[in-house]
């Protein structure tokens, strides 16, 4: 499977951390929904993964360094969630990352 889309839904709950084993993923979308918890780090081995969908959630803490292990990752957008610690020095090493929509507050770590 390389595309997933289950954003505008009524899922709860948090982001299961099998979805880490989806490692041919290059596309997920989970956007506009009622997710919370933290972002699971596994979410770091979608290693093809290009453009990740989370905004309009409910997701809660920092993001998670292994975010950074994500190299393809061209898009990623977290608005209007309650992330609301440091990002990680890890993201980075997103070289190619175009855009990235956040409501992150701090700084980049060193």
């Amino acid at each position: 499977m390389e595309t997933m889309i289950l954003g505008y839904n009524e899922f709860e709950g948090e982001i299961p951390v099998e979805f880490g084993n989806l490692t041919n993923l290059k596309y997920l979308d989970l956007a506009v929904g009622n997710l919370g918890g933290e972002i699971p780090a596994e979410l770091g081995r979608l290693e093809l993964l290009e453009i990740m969908f989370l905004y309009q959630n409910n997701f809660q803490g920092k993001l998670p360094a292994e975010i950074g292990n994500i190299t393809s990752l061209q898009l990623m957008d977290l608005y209007d969630n309650m992330l609301s610690y440091e990002i990680p020095a890890e993201i980075t090493q997103l070289k190619n990352l175009q855009l990235l929509c956040n409501q992150l507050s701090g700084h980049v770590q060193q």
